[in-house]
Order: structure tokens, then sequence, then C-alpha cells
């Protein structure tokens, strides 16, 4: 069930392509932000680099694809802007931090002249290396001490015989790579760009600018993030005619400078400042915006269930005023900015779509009271962001009402004396209250957090309806 570009969504180079005339429902209302962010990349100067940045799970890979796909549809785009490029690097090993992009480029320019060829390989081979020396050179940092270029020599060496076999019948005739690929790095990416540039002209594309999407590279490992970065720069440093956009998580980033560098006084933000020329944030969900993605979730078909909705499977075990109704609960229930994300709107719909499918006579009476739906939501909503709560309380047992207790009591506004009787060791990997005031404000959504937690007296309906999730999904 997908109908945004998201973690579900794998996006590839050739998906790109295939995919560009069926793009999903625009209920994040991304597709006029696609065209801003194509406009501005034109306007930029050769060899820019773009972020897009925003927390976990807020559309990211949703806004690049859009903007990507508008790239294949004749008359969306500005005239300068190519078919774009995507790049995953966090599919890729460590020395291999170029090798994917320079594959896309070689593959997009195609069958050339075999004097064009040798000149090809030669700079695809000094911007392959260049590449695994920043992933060697970042590695240093945690593996010191000998030289890990010659470790990799041969599998490198394989790697760039499978690539150009295709572009040459006389490799042995080619140049060698430059003596110093890093130095040489720029003015070789240079070359590629301007070649693919030449290849797509002839396709009639009126072109002047190569476009690179790099999704997510925080998934990638901190020092890999670093690497990355640093090399994007240098290919950029000779005015090659690309544009670079690129998202990431800033708050990861930032942990991610930092465990890299690990000295005093490092400035994570003028590094990234120094890194882009120009950053976007993407806003949180409004309340507005909540209700309509919710409802575009309830829309969208459900695989495997006969063409079937969200909401008409969970109508046919409830009825149509809860589906009505899920939208505002949504907005009302879910009490952090944090968890008002697509994914985690996402990943309620079908939480409650499986509750509907598995659940007994019994647990649908539970659900259905005046009050049992919110409660599931503002539930679904916290295990989302604090999965490991799910998991102390089915690890609970017998105990479980008395661990959720202990939850409430320990994120309640309780005194010393009440402090000493607390069960907080007993809930395995939570957060503190000092540490996840997040946390706090989720269960304060659900119920009164008070001095002594009086309140849980009167949470049967609550325990009820959590308990019931739990037994039916157990996921």
């Amino acid at each position: 069930m997908s109908e945004f570009f998201g973690r579900s969504d794998f996006i590839t180079q050739e998906s790109l392509e295939q995919r560009a005339n069926d793009v999903p429902s625009d209920f994040l209302r991304h597709d006029s932000l696609a065209a801003i962010l194509l406009d501005r990349a034109a306007i930029l100067p050769a060899g820019a680099v773009f972020a897009v940045q925003a927390p976990w799970g807020r559309g990211k890979t949703d806004l690049l694809a859009r903007a990507a796909m508008r790239t294949y549809v004749p008359g969306l785009t500005p005239s300068i802007l190519p078919k774009a490029l995507w790049i995953n690097p966090w599919q890729y090993g460590a020395p291999d931090l170029l090798t994917p992009l320079v594959l896309t480029i070689v593959r997009r320019i195609g069958k050339t002249k075999k004097s064009d060829k040798k000149a090809l390989m030669r700079a695809a081979t000094s911007v392959i290396k260049a590449g695994i020396s920043f992933g060697f050179k970042t590695a240093a940092v945690t593996l010191p001490g000998g030289s890990l270029y010659e470790l990799a020599t041969e599998p490198v060496e394989k790697l760039l015989e499978g690539l150009f076999d295709s572009l040459s019948e006389d490799r042995e005739k080619a140049k060698l790579p430059d003596p110093d690929p890093v130095y040489e790095m720029a003015n070789r990416f240079s070359e590629l760009v301007d070649a693919m540039i030449e290849n797509d002209a002839k396709e009639n594309q009126r072109a002047e600018r190569v476009l690179v999407f790099i999704d997510d590279i925080d998934r990638c490992l901190p020092h890999t993030q670093v690497a990355l970065l640093e090399a994007i720069r240098f290919l950029t440093s000779a005015n090659a005619k690309a544009t670079f956009i690129i998202s990431f998580d800033p708050a990861i980033a930032r942990k991610s400078l930092i465990a890299h560098y690990g000295v005093d006084g490092f400035d994570p933000e003028s590094y990234l400042d120094k890194m882009f020329h120009m950053r976007m944030t993407l806003p949180p969900l409004a309340t507005p915006s909540v209700r309509r993605v919710i409802s575009g979730f309830l829309d969208a078909k459900w695989p495997g269930m006969e063409n079937r909705t969200a909401g008409k499977i969970i109508a046919s075990r409830f009825n149509e005023s809860v589906v009505a109704g899920i939208p505002d609960w949504c907005s009302k229930r879910i009490a952090t900015t944090t968890a008002k994300t697509p994914r985690v709107l996402k990943h309620i719909v079908e939480r409650i779509c499986l509750f509907a499918i598995s659940a007994s006579d019994e647990g649908v009476a539970t659900v259905s009271g005046a009050s049992g739906f919110p409660l599931m939501i503002s539930w679904l909503a916290m295990i989302e962001r604090f999965p490991q709560v799910r998991v102390a309380l089915q690890e609970a047992g017998d105990d479980f009402t008395a661990r959720f207790a202990d939850l409430v009591q320990s994120y309640g506004d309780i005194d010393s004396t009440h402090q000493r009787k607390l069960k907080w060791a007993a809930i395995r990997g939570l957060p503190t209250r000092a540490d996840s005031p997040e946390l706090a404000e989720m269960l304060n959504g659900i119920l009164p957090l008070g001095t002594g937690g009086t309140e849980v007296n009167s949470t049967g309906e609550l325990l009820s309806v959590i308990d019931r999730e739990l037994q039916t999904i157990g996921i």
C-alpha cells in the first residue's frame, strides 16, 4: 500500500525511468515543491550542491523522486536540465563511493567512437579510484596503520575491467589512469559530464547540465557520509556542468560529523554550510495536512486484498463512521511533531488494517467504544516512535498492568517520595523522562499524568485497547 514515495518504494535509476508516467497521488503536496526545487537547480551555478534536509520519515524521498521524475516528462522542467540520475549511496560498500555514479554516467553516454572511449576510460578510472581513496582516507580514522589501498587493488581492477569491457575492444591500448586520481578527479569528472551532455544533445535533448539526485546519505556509516560529501565537493571543484541534490536527516548528519572528527569545538553546522550552496528544510505536517495524508492512505488500495482500499477494509469490521473519524482523530490525538510524519501516519493506517483483518469480534468490540479508536491511534503513534515501549509491555506477561503503571508514573510529575518507589529499572531499554520529553508528551496525550500517578486506576479502557492490540497484531 503506497501512495507516496517512501522507504517501501525502492527508487533506483531503472525504476525512475520506468515509472516516470506513473507518479502516485500527491497528497503531501510535493509536486509544486519539486518544481521549485528544479527551478533553483537551474538557476544555481555549475557545480552547485543542494541539500534537502528533514527528520526521519518526513517525505524527503517523495520530494526527490517527484523532482527527478519531472525531468523525464517533456515541458515540466527548465530546458537546461536533463533526465536526472539517481544514486542510493547506502547500497554500496565504503570503497565504492563514486562507482555507482560513474557507472550510471557511462551507461548514459552509451556507444562512442573508439578514440573517445580511451579518454572516457581514463576519466572514469580516475574518478572511481579517487572515490576509493576518499573511502580509505576516512576509514583510516578508525583503522590506522598500513596501506589500505593495496588491500583492494585486485577487486578494484576487476571492477574496472568489467566496467570498460563493454566500452572498448582494445582496452590494452587505452591510456593509463592518472597517477594521482584524487588530484585529477574534478577534471576527469568534468570530462565525463561533458561527454554525457554531448550524448544527450544527439538525442535532441537541449540539456546543458547533469542533474544527480542522491537519496538518504544519512543511511551510510558516519565516516562514509563524510567521505561522500567531501568527494562530491571535490567533483564539482572544476566547475563541472553538474548539480547535485542530496537528502539527509540533519540531526543524524551532525552526529556523524562529530563522531568522525571527534574534536572539541567542532561546529557541524558550519561544516554543512560549507558543503552545500543551499539547504532547504521540509516543514512538518500541519493539522490540515495530517487529515489530508491520512485520508490519502485510507483511499489507497491494499495489496492482495482484491483491490480494496484500506478504508473499505477497516469499514468491513467497524463501520463507515469510524473510517470517517480516523483523519480527525489522528490530527488531534498524535501529540508530537516528530510523530506527524508521512511514514508514521502510513504505519498507523497499516496497523489499523491489520487489526481489522485479524481481530476477533471481542477485539473489535473493545476498540469500538466511545474512546477506543482515538486511544488506539494515540497508542499506535507512540509505539511507532518508541517501539521499545511495545517490547517492554510484551515482555511483561502477567505483569502487564503493573508495568504500564510503572511507565506512566515514571513520566508523571512525581515527588521525591514517590520517586523512590518507582520500578523504572524493570522497564528495559526505555529512555528516562529527562532524555525523552517527547515520550512524556505522547503519554500525556493518552491520559493525564499527575503527581503520584493516581490516574492510572482510571485507565481500564486504555489498558484493554493496548492489550487487545498487542494480542492481535503482536508486532
